[in-house]
């Protein structure tokens, strides 16, 4: 990956108000993999090696909340950028 590059998740289908993601890391050199949620604004650090859990909601009626560009992965050179 470079500086800045961006992965869109797609997640539309939805049985429940309640999930996690997990998401692995692997080894790489030159970025850091981040978990971007567009709905909360928030970012976490996935790490080089393990795993992280976001769990997340939705809630029906809130269309932004259920978007399925709701989730992306984002690599960052320098950390603070994001």
């Amino acid at each position: 990956p470079i500086d800045e590059e961006e992965i869109q998740l797609e997640v539309n289908t939805y049985r429940n108000t309640n999930y996690t993601i997990v998401a692995e890391g692997i080894s790489m050199q030159c970025a850091t993999a981040f978990l971007y949620d567009n709905y909360l604004g928030i970012s976490i650090e996935i790490p080089q090696s393990g795993t992280v859990n976001y769990d997340y909601s939705i809630i029906s009626g809130v269309s932004a909340s259920i978007a399925n560009n709701r989730f992306k992965i984002i690599f960052a050179a320098d950390a603070s950028q994001l």
